[in-house]
Formats: C-alpha cells, sequence, structure tokens
C-alpha cells in the first residue's frame, strides 16, 4: 500500500493516492469487523487487527508535498483530536511554533469539555498536554494543569519526575506526601523517603517509616534501624511492643522484635512454644 501510494505521488496523482487510501481503509474497516466462523465442534470467534496510524500516516504522505493539502489534513486533525482522537501522525509532523500552541490548546480544551461533561478523558490527552508544557518551559501553567488533574496517577508520577529533573524537591515532597497519606504505591513512598532523608525532614520522615512498618511489618524490618534512630528510646520500645503484640503468627518475626527489646524471657519463651532446639544470642 506504502509502495502504490508513492509511485502515485511521484506520478504526481496525489488525489489518486488519497482515493485509493480512503478506499482501502473502508474495505479493511469491513473486513476487520468481528465475526464468528462455524467449525467443527463449535463455533470460532475472530477478530482482524486494524491500525488506523497506518492509514493515517500514509494520509499524511499524501498530503505532504502539497501545502494546501498538508493545512487541510493538520485541520482534519485538529477536529478529530477536539473529538478525542488525538492522532499521532498530526503531532509527529506538525512542529512548528505556531502548530504546536494551536494543538496544546485543543489537547487542553478536550480535556476541559469531557471532564465538564463528566466523560473518561480519551487516552494520551494527558500525557501530550504535560510533555508539551513541560517542553515549553512553561512552569507556572504546568502546575496549574498538573493541580487540576492531579487524580491521575501517571501524571503525578510524571510530575515528580519533573520536579525532581528540575531541582524543585519540595513540590515533589508535597506530592509525595499527598499521594502515600491516601493509599500510594511503595515506589511513591520509596521516593518520598529519599526526599526526607535528603532534605533531613525527621519528622515526616519517622512518620512515613511509621507509616510503612505498621501496613506491612515483616518486609518492612530493614526501616528498623533507621527508626530507631529517629526515636527516643521510651517510644522506640513502646513501638516495637505495639508491634509485638500484633504478631502471633509469625514466631520468627516476634523473636527479631524481642532482640529489638532486649527481652530475654520472652525469646526465650517463643522459642520453648516452638520447639526450637536453638541457642539464641541476643546483640
Amino acid at each position: 500500500m506504502a509502495d502504490a501510494v508513492k509511485d502515485l505521488l511521484k506520478r504526481g496523482q496525489a488525489k489518486d493516492a488519497t482515493a485509493l487510501i480512503d478506499e482501502t481503509e473502508d474495505k479493511t474497516i469491513e473486513a476487520s469487523s468481528v465475526e464468528y466462523e462455524e467449525g467443527e465442534y463449535c463455533e470460532i470467534y475472530v477478530e482482524y487487527d486494524y491500525a488506523t496510524d497506518d492509514f493515517d500516516k500514509l494520509r499524511f504522505l499524501a498530503r505532504s508535498e502539497d501545502k494546501e493539502a498538508r493545512e487541510a489534513f493538520f485541520e482534519d486533525c485538529r477536529k478529530a483530536a477536539a473529538d478525542g482522537d488525538l492522532k499521532d501522525v498530526w503531532l509527529a509532523n506538525y512542529t512548528s511554533p505556531e502548530e504546536r500552541s494551536i494543538q496544546l490548546q485543543t489537547i487542553l480544551s478536550g480535556i476541559k469539555k469531557f471532564k465538564s461533561k463528566s466523560k473518561p478523558i480519551p487516552y494520551g490527552f494527558l500525557k501530550t498536554a504535560f510533555e508539551m508544557l513541560a517542553n515549553l518551559d512553561k512552569r507556572q501553567e504546568l502546575r496549574e494543569f498538573f493541580e487540576k488533574n492531579s487524580t491521575d496517577r501517571d501524571l503525578r508520577d510524571r510530575m515528580v519526575k519533573w520536579c525532581l529533573e528540575h531541582k524543585e524537591d519540595d513540590y515533589a515532597q508535597e506530592i509525595l506526601l499527598e499521594g502515600v497519606r491516601n493509599g500510594g504505591s511503595i515506589q511513591s513512598s520509596d521516593e518520598l523517603i529519599k526526599i526526607l532523608r535528603r532534605n533531613n525532614e525527621t519528622a515526616l520522615l519517622k512518620e512515613e517509616l511509621l507509616r510503612r512498618i505498621q501496613a506491612n511489618l515483616k518486609p518492612e524490618f530493614v526501616f528498623f534501624s533507621e527508626l530507631r534512630e529517629l526515636l527516643p528510646s521510651s517510644e522506640w520500645k513502646s513501638v516495637v511492643g505495639s508491634f509485638l503484640s500484633h504478631t502471633d503468627a509469625d514466631p520468627g518475626l516476634r523473636m527479631k522484635l524481642c532482640g529489638e527489646l532486649g527481652d530475654e524471657n520472652r525469646l526465650k519463651e517463643i522459642i520453648s512454644n516452638k520447639g526450637f532446639s536453638i541457642i539464641c544470642t541476643i546483640c
């Protein structure tokens, strides 16, 4: 198909190339519809592959040599984007400052329109708008855009990454802290802990380490030595004692906690109850 389009363009038959693309796509869509075929024992579900991006690339190719046709295709893509169909070929091939400005405003208006109608924002809109604002270094507009759409997890991750790359640790910390307090991912928590350590935010670091340990004690035992240094001795023992009272089902973990408390009697009791024939030394 691509070879046929290129051949027609060499002959100066751009309109014929466009007609060929449209006709072929129509037939492809028809052939790509879902079907049920009769097998020997049952009906078989069949779905054919159809990639609209390939036809969009050919359409741009057919119009790229003619200024008016190129501009007309830009407008076709803009209208499609306004309706929720963000074409890669539009973003990849129209890159002048003026074209980028129109693309950005179209995407931002689309996001606003879909949100006002309580409809899902089409795939790629948030990501593309974010990347455009970041590439244009529109920092204030980028923040405003993020704050209007901050419930999107992927956008939050992108904003944190951007903040760290641009030495805006305070804003990254604010985003991550809000996220982990609302059930954010372990990856977000790990990134927050790194920032809090780097900025010597002791109070917030204690809060997050405790939250991680309380959420899942066993794998987060690695934070114990760090938390021990951050808490007064009496508070540390109270915290460990509280964890110990909730770990009846895991003797190995209870033994570690007894070691943290220096509680030899309870440690011996755990060993005795579980029939462990070991010698335990508390360091």
